[in-house]
């Protein structure tokens, strides 16, 4: 049987690649290949002549075994279990970047996944077959489950082929699946007559307005939550009307005590999330309004009131900062109470990219204005931003509202 082959690169270090014809079931010709590293850099002197060398040996030599199934791992080092190795490799992964505790905490909650859906099969066990069955269990959770299985089986087989484990990464043979299409739509306040509601509702009933700074922070600059809790007074402007976005703050949870408390986060989600946005009228009362309740709890409640939030503008009046799920909560009760639509504070978020999109924004715009890294993988992004345009964006959000 004939043999051809060439050299490729890869991370710097030539490989031969050697290719023969086979026949499938049913007698039709396909090619298959097997490959293996030189140990030779690029860069070396003469490294092309002596990796071409051994190309030409291995072609002349090599006798590929038809029937038997090729591997992916080498023979011998593939008897470790997952679950071990995948904490080995994001230990890796997490002690060679500077990630931030959300991130870190991200990578904990996606381990875990990784242990409910996949079993404890050693490294040499892992087949193409084994792999699709799981990314099938996943995607029929939801594509979140199939995304995470993803992320985390590729960095199973980077840090696999690196250690000599495996010599290739079997995702590469497999298929991917197709997006499922979320329909958060139908949880976005996007009608005008929805919206004027909404904001009467907020100023009009006493037990909602307690929130009426939060909820409209969320739909004029479109925060992610943890950027809103982490919002400080020396962070506003009021001066020229601005707000910078500079940390967020994330809810960690205490594996001793399985106790969740809140951590300042320096570490926003890209670095496109660093962001000055401009101050609407109505917030800027809304805030110079909130500065003068901290004050009047303060004195009243006087030692009693929690100095580890100082500064903070979201907090309650014990000065304690305000938990994620109680705006979810209040969401939930205006629309049991005043029977709108369900919506969460992340789908405000998208309320306000909404109100933009639709009235003729452009996406990247858009982009800046939100903190996205894209908004759309047609958006293009700008190493460089006007952020006086911000100020043109939000006079749509106060011209129609």
């Amino acid at each position: 049987m004939e043999v051809g082959g060439h050299l490729r690169k890869r991370n710097k270090i030539w490989h031969v690649v050697l290719t023969w014809q086979i026949k499938d079931e049913k007698g039709r010709s396909k090619q298959d290949s097997t490959s293996f590293s030189t140990k030779i850099n690029i860069k070396e002197k003469g490294a092309r002549k002596r990796a071409t060398e051994i190309l030409n040996k291995a072609k002349a030599t090599y006798k590929p075994q038809i029937n038997k199934p090729k591997k992916a791992f080498v023979l011998g080092k593939g008897d470790s279990l997952l679950y071990p190795y995948l904490s080995k490799a994001i230990e890796k992964k997490i002690a060679r970047n500077d990630f931030s505790k959300l991130t870190i905490q991200q990578y904990s909650a996606d381990k875990k996944l990784f242990f409910k859906l996949v079993d404890n099969i050693p490294l040499s066990s892992l087949t193409v077959e084994f792999i699709e069955e799981v990314f099938i269990k996943a995607y029929n959770r939801n594509n979140s489950s199939y995304k995470t299985l993803k992320k985390l089986f590729n960095l199973i087989f980077k840090y696999g082929i690196k250690e000599g484990i495996f010599e290739y990464n079997y995702l590469t043979k497999i298929e991917n699946l197709k997006k499922r299409k979320n329909n958060v739509t139908k949880n976005i306040i996007k009608k005008d007559e929805e919206l004027l509601q909404f904001f009467k509702i907020i100023e009009t009933d006493e037990e909602f307005k307690l929130y009426e700074l939060e909820f409209n922070i969320l739909i004029s600059l479109g925060l992610r939550k943890g950027e809103l809790l982490g919002l400080k007074f020396e962070n506003i402007d009021f001066k020229n009307n601005s707000i910078i976005i500079a940390q967020s703050l994330i809810s960690v949870k205490d594996e001793e005590t399985e106790k969740t408390h809140y951590e300042v986060n320096s570490y926003l989600k890209n670095w496109k999330s660093y962001r000055e946005l401009p101050l609407s009228q109505k917030v800027k009362k809304l805030l110079q309004e909130r500065q003068e309740r901290i004050k009047e709890n303060k004195k009243a409640l006087k030692k009693a009131y929690t100095q580890k939030w100082k500064d903070y503008i979201c907090v309650d009046f014990e000065g304690k900062v305000i938990r994620y799920s109680k705006l979810n909560e209040m969401l939930n009760k205006i629309k049991k109470k005043y029977g709108m639509k369900h919506t969460s504070v992340h789908m405000l978020r998208h309320t306000a990219a909404t109100i933009l999109y639709l009235n003729d924004v452009e996406l990247k715009d858009i982009q800046h204005y939100l903190g996205h890294s894209t908004l759309s993988t047609t958006s293009e992004i700008y190493t460089h931003y006007d952020t006086s345009r911000n100020k043109n964006i939000l006079k749509v959000i106060e011209k129609k509202y």
